[in-house]
């Protein structure tokens, strides 16, 4: 009773075949069933999928070199709704085996694939391998320059689940930058970098975005710049960032100034955003307060520090002003996860003061730091680095990048010659700004994920990135890392103290793109 309809479908599978597909041949002792991965002579290596479909079978099998002892049963009845013509039925004719094809020995392989015992499909393929049936523990990126196109990197990372590497992402700044800037505090203008001087001042030579200083130690975006395009770049000195900045206060006034700064010189134009650590640190001590100094931008039941709403405004505001800059590449960049500093209280300081006993431990120095500073270091945090305060101090800044991850992504989807939207946020009408030919916008959550040590941060103050810190900021922000027992990062766990103190590490390959 299955012969018309054999005949029909065989027809008209052949037919498919003629007009454009390209499949193994069919065997006609059978119904329709095509072998789609691997295709024939194609490199295999990693985790990958064994696929295809079979009009009608009870089982499917692949068999490996003709070993007949080991066969792999594959799962059939997947739904594949473009089979509906050819087969004749409700389309749930795929099959499917997931292989991790490290476990044949490199070289020259054939398998065979059979429905209900009848071998309908052969592919030779060469296997590649890294030594090792599941390799762990590893983790690298590369960047494929001009691809797919002339013009567009590529970045693929080593994705440790599938066994081999993914394209990450599709790099929007692939073209050469001629000029740059940046936005910040005093991360950005290098405050305290060098721990043998300790100068309890800015030291932007040594700063991690704009540094074009030889042999000081810091390699920054401007110099990897330079190395990369084998040219040199204008950078705009001193930059646009301010120690003690916020982006509540100073975000706007700071992007004015880049747009005044860039919009003469050559394009393409490139600005760094790294903004909001002050809007943390910034905040009274005492999480209760009967008013802020700023009165409803400032939440008085979380030490002062800027509310979610009126960051966001702030930093919208700020992306209006820039993306009306022509050609100019924005990358913004989360936070550090500040609240980090609080598994370092015993880290020996070199404090520059003669109040204070070399090598006194940095715990010691929070304490202190209120007598001499109203609000110490980071006092809302490290005054005593309890649990309360570890969790507010994460939580608030979760929320921060939160809002620079969305936004930075909303006003990346807009058009040239579109206008950002227009909303009510903080008590203030925001948007309307036309976004300008050749302006692009990139987010990083890098500096977020990752868990830094006691020697990133400078012994000066135990607050600010130390000279190898403002390094590692850089080397982040541009090409990205892969989480690895050298570059650790935080994973999340649930709750909000150990995710403040990353205390969960992940290790196992996860690929977290930088700005480039």
């Amino acid at each position: 009773m299955r012969t018309p309809r054999y005949t029909a479908l065989l027809f008209a599978s052949l037919m498919s075949g003629i007009i454009g597909f390209s499949r193994p041949s069919l065997l006609p002792a059978q119904p329709p069933a095509f072998l789609e991965n691997p295709r024939p002579d194609s490199f295999q290596s990693g985790i990958g999928v064994i696929s295809g479909w079979v009009c009608e079978a009870e089982q499917i099998e692949v068999i490996f070199d003709d070993d007949e002892t080991k066969p792999w049963q594959a799962a059939y009845g997947t739904s594949r709704n473009d089979t509906r013509g050819a087969c004749g039925d409700d389309g749930t004719n795929g099959f499917g085996l997931l292989f991790n094809w490290s476990l044949l020995e490199p070289g020259r392989h054939t398998l065979s694939v059979r429905a209900d015992g009848q071998e309908f499909a052969q592919a030779t393929v060469t296997v590649t391998e890294f030594g090792a049936e599941f390799l762990e523990g590893v983790g690298r990126h590369a960047r494929l320059e001009d691809f797919p196109r002339e013009g567009t990197d590529s970045i693929v990372a080593w994705q440790e689940s599938l066994q081999n590497f993914l394209i990450a992402r599709t790099d929007p700044f692939a073209a050469s930058i001629q000029s740059m800037d940046a936005v910040g505090d005093s991360i950005t203008k290098a405050f305290n970098a060098d721990i043998n001087a300790c100068p309890n001042e800015d030291q932007e030579e040594l700063n991690w975005a704009t540094s074009l200083t030889p042999d000081d130690g810091v390699v920054s975006q401007a110099e990897r710049l330079e190395s990369r395009q084998d040219a040199a770049i204008k950078v705009v000195s001193p930059n646009s960032a301010e120690s003690g900045a916020t982006m509540l206060d100073d975000f706007v006034e700071q992007t004015q100034q880049i747009k005044a700064n860039l919009e003469p010189l050559a394009a393409p134009r490139y600005t760094t955003v790294v903004l909001g650590h002050n809007d943390i640190c910034g905040g009274m001590i005492d999480k209760l307060n009967a008013s802020c100094p700023q009165g409803g931008d400032q939440d008085p039941n979380r030490h002062c520090r800027t509310t979610p709403e009126a960051f966001e405004r702030e930093f919208r505001k700020g992306l209006d002003i820039l993306i009306e800059v022509p050609d100019l590449k924005i990358g913004v960049a989360s936070l550090v996860r500040v609240s980090q500093l609080c598994n370092h209280t015993q880290k020996a300081s070199c404090v520059n003061d003669e109040r204070v006993q070399a090598g006194v431990p940095c715990g010691e120095i929070w304490q202190f730091a209120p007598l001499v500073r109203e609000n110490g270091i980071c006092g809302s945090l490290t005054s005593d680095c309890s649990d309360e305060r570890i969790a507010d101090a994460y939580t608030m800044a979760r929320q921060y990048r939160d809002i620079l991850e969305r936004v930075t992504y909303e006003y990346a989807a807009i058009p040239a010659g579109h206008a950002s939207p227009t909303l009510v946020i903080g008590g203030e009408q925001v948007g309307g700004a036309s976004k300008a030919d050749g302006t692009q916008l990139s987010f990083s959550n890098a500096s977020w994920e990752y868990k830094f040590t006691e020697q990133d941060v400078s012994c000066c103050d135990c607050f600010h990135p130390s000279s190898r810190g403002q390094t590692l900021a850089s080397r982040l922000l541009f090409d990205g890392f892969t989480c690895s027992e050298g570059d650790v990062c935080c994973g999340e766990s649930g709750s909000a103290v150990d995710n403040g103190r990353c205390t969960t590490e992940d290790t196992g390959g996860r690929f977290v793109p930088g700005l480039f």
